[in-house]
């Protein structure tokens, strides 16, 4: 009888659902869990916990096709009770102050509480909230791209001609307008907008130009945020945090 609490189920099922490993639910498994793991670079024994599990697959990354997408995707699981009883939510916080979060995020909290899924909300606007300033610095030197619209052919050009001058300008203006904001409006500035619409993907999830190599040319190599550059953007309370309420619920 999984619907009571606690459920009451056979030995075997029991044994089979701790075996289960358990599902961290993004918004997006890619973007989201690339970001998770840069948390976890300065969340100190949390965050060696965390990639240790990850790597066991004690823990997986699971893709929530975005916040809209959550409640609906637990009551897809309402017909798979025990994977639900192995699975938790993180989202974005999506709202323009820290006491008022988008009404989506707070339909998805309504959710994860009717079906007692462990939830867990960030408290920045969204994961390219946590950007520290030196990978905008790159971005704003057209140094990120997303994988998808650099071929390897292009690569050569790429290390050439970083973009035009009249995006890189388009783009040291935008981050000049960061820069006048106070930390609070920086955790929530809808920098989508501000920036760019895949910033995060850039930022978290991107790619730089590698070096050129004999024979076949220059490839692309996986940008990754510095820990050191977390934190100095005040990132590793927050970031224990996030870690530690993923960690509890495994």
């Amino acid at each position: 009888m999984w619907n009571v609490t606690p459920p009451c189920v056979t030995v075997e099922d029991a044994r089979r659902l701790v075996r289960e490993p358990l599902a961290i639910i993004l918004e997006d498994a890619v973007n989201d869990g690339a970001f998770l793991v840069a948390l976890s670079e300065v969340a100190g024994d949390a965050g060696r916990r965390l990639r240790d599990r990850l790597s066991r697959a004690w823990l997986r990354v699971a893709h929530g096709g975005g916040i809209d997408s959550v409640p609906r995707l637990l009551r897809a699981l309402d017909e798979a009770p025990a994977q639900r009883l192995r699975c938790q939510v993180m989202v974005d916080h999506d709202g323009d102050s820290a006491d008022n979060p988008s009404r989506k995020s707070r339909f998805a909290q309504e959710a994860c509480d009717e079906y007692s899924v462990p939830f867990l909300r960030l408290r920045r606007r969204a994961i390219e909230n946590y950007a520290p300033r030196e990978a905008l610095e790159r971005w704003a030197r057209g140094e990120l791209f997303v994988r998808k619209e650099v071929t390897p052919e292009k690569w050569r050009k790429v290390l050439q001609n970083p973009g035009d001058e009249a995006m890189l300008a388009e783009r040291q203006e935008a981050l000049q307008k960061w820069d006048t904001m106070d930390e609070a409006e920086r955790r929530h500035v809808p920098l989508k907008y501000l920036l760019a619409e895949d910033i995060a993907e850039r930022v978290f999830a991107g790619y730089v130009a590698g070096k050129a190599r004999p024979g076949s040319g220059p490839q692309p190599e996986r940008f990754v945020v510095q820990a050191a550059w977390l934190r100095r953007g005040d990132c590793a309370a927050e970031a224990e945090h996030v870690v530690e309420s993923l960690l509890r619920s495994a």
